[in-house]
């Protein structure tokens, strides 16, 4: 019984394999044992620093495997870990430390210097803590003090008006989580795996979790590989990988290019895609060139361990049919909600809900928020079953499968990343010299669009470099369009409906 998601690893790999190697990062290579070590290490430090149960561990450096070991470091000493990604712009940075208030930072010297001054005496250097004793009976009693409803760790979203939410993620969810994937899909120590996903981010946990139990590989990619497709194909074969879990914008110009035809990748047996919808193209073409891989889609919003459905495309899937989210996973339930809050009829539009062991803690220090998301089961009277309330809009088909339909509120998927268009007008709004600033999502070319009213027209590349200022990069609108007014609906608000027309112009 895993109770813990260090016992991952400790009844893992490091049990039955403690010289193989598990992590290689751009030529830096650590065998289970070696990992371990590292994570004593540090936990053994924090604990001496002062770091107790419930407290969390902010981990700001470059991806890579010396912030996993900071990430398990923290999990030892009974924290829970947050990661930043360090390419946010600062006041970002800064809302993100003031929001959560972490009892520490763990950083990469030439990056001490980078952190809010207010926070910088809360920071250690990773290298010094790497370096420092092991207190065994330390470990042994935090590790005993640690129950799985405990947070595990903290992964950020973007808030309407700038001020990130941080989700906090039980060792329960992630167990459950875990174990569901290791018995619904076949891996073993042969796998190894191709993490592409920023570790700021949720989407290397899959492979993170079956490489550490299996004693597989796990291999992370270099960003950079993902903005050179041929490269990344060459990389894949290069470096035997089995096993990707990937946002579909990732995979698309893998088939635009037909770079498969050039690189066969004849070990690439599993590509598991999450975060926004595939193109039909894309998961055609590679179903053609992959005819032995598993191809599954996977739907869970932060707010989720990772993963709540989850649907295997069969061999004779259609060519042109949308994919499916599937069916819940084990120890979690699906839940379509009409605007009455009651349970949709077989084919209803409804809100999407979950409930489960897979439901995220709340949002961190931001009981309010916590409390609209999180919400009491309508549908149960007798106890309460808290719920999270997606926002999204799902219907189930008669297969029992669930259709994904889009977001119910003012929120998109883009790049694998959830956002809030609001968080993008606002800042616009503080930015620019226009009158009024408007975003929409143009979900079949997968463009933010801005729209600005304005009496001249501003230069599209000194407005990105503005909000680049604010906002990271993936929430930089694609195309900018200047209106000579903005439509207005009665009440004189942005009439929203009226301004998507303007969409196929821009």
């Amino acid at each position: 019984m895993k109770t813990n998601v260090l016992d991952f690893l400790d009844q893992g790999g490091l049990t039955h394999s403690p010289a193989s190697t598990w992590v290689r990062d751009n030529g830096l290579s650590w065998t289970f044992a070696q990992f371990h070590a590292h994570t004593q290490r540090i936990g053994s430090e924090l604990i001496r620093q002062g770091a107790v149960m419930g407290d969390v561990v902010a981990v700001f450096m470059p991806n890579g495997a010396p912030m996993l070991a900071a990430d398990f470091g923290t999990l030892r000493a009974g924290a829970a870990f947050l990661n930043i990604d360090i390419g946010l712009p600062k006041p970002r940075i800064q809302a993100i430390l003031e929001s959560v208030d972490p009892r520490f930072i763990v950083a990469t010297p030439e990056l001490l210097a980078e952190l809010p001054e207010a926070f910088r005496s809360r920071a250690f250097d990773l290298s010094a803590l790497m370096a420092a004793q092991v207190d065994g009976t330390a470990l042994a009693q935090r590790r005993q003090s640690v129950i799985d409803t405990d947070p595990a760790c903290l992964i950020t979203t973007s808030g309407s008006t700038g001020v990130p939410k941080a989700v906090a993620l039980s060792h329960r969810g992630l167990i459950d989580f875990g174990d569901w994937f290791d018995a619904r899909f076949d891996f073993n120590a042969d796998d190894v795996v191709g993490s592409l996903s920023p570790l700021f981010f949720d989407g290397y946990i899959p492979g993170l979790l079956m490489s550490l139990w299996h004693g597989g590989q796990f291999v992370i990619l270099p960003k950079e590989a993902a903005t050179f497709p041929a490269t990344l194909a060459q990389r894949l074969a290069e470096e035997g990988i089995t096993f990707i879990f990937w946002v579909p914008s990732t995979l698309v110009p893998l088939a635009k290019l037909q770079l498969l035809d050039q690189q066969p990748l004849p070990r690439l047996r599993f590509v598991g895609f999450a975060g926004e919808v595939i193109p039909p193209s894309t998961l055609s073409y590679l179903r053609r060139q992959l005819p032995h891989a598993r191809f599954v889609n996977f739907y869970g919003p932060i707010e989720i361990s990772v993963i709540c459905t989850s649907f295997e495309v069969p061999h004779d899937f259609p060519q042109d049919a949308p994919v499916p989210i599937g069916q819940a996973c084990a120890n979690s339930r699906i839940l379509l909600l009409n605007e009455a809050d009651g349970l949709c009829a077989a084919g209803e539009v409804g809100e999407l809900c979950v409930a489960g062991s897979c439901v995220a803690l709340g949002y961190w220090n931001n009981p309010d928020k916590t409390a609209k998301a999180f919400a009491r089961n309508p549908l149960v009277k007798a106890y309460h079953e808290t719920i999270y309330r997606t926002g999204d809009l799902a219907r189930v088909e008669a297969d029992g499968n669930i259709t994904f339909l889009g977001r119910r509120d003012f929120q998109i998927k883009h790049q694998g990343y959830r956002i809030d268009l609001a968080e993008i007008e606002h800042a616009a709004d503080v930015t620019l010299e226009a009158k009024a600033c408007s975003v929409l999502y143009d979900h079949e070319g997968r463009r933010i669009v801005l729209f600005y009213e304005a009496a001249q027209e501003l230069s599209a590349q000194d407005i990105r470099t503005r909000l680049s200022k604010l906002l990271p990069k993936y929430m930089l609108p694609t195309l900018i369009h200047r209106l000579e007014r903005m439509p207005l609906n009665p009440n004189g608000k942005i009439d929203r409906k009226l301004l998507g027309t303007h969409l196929q112009a821009a």
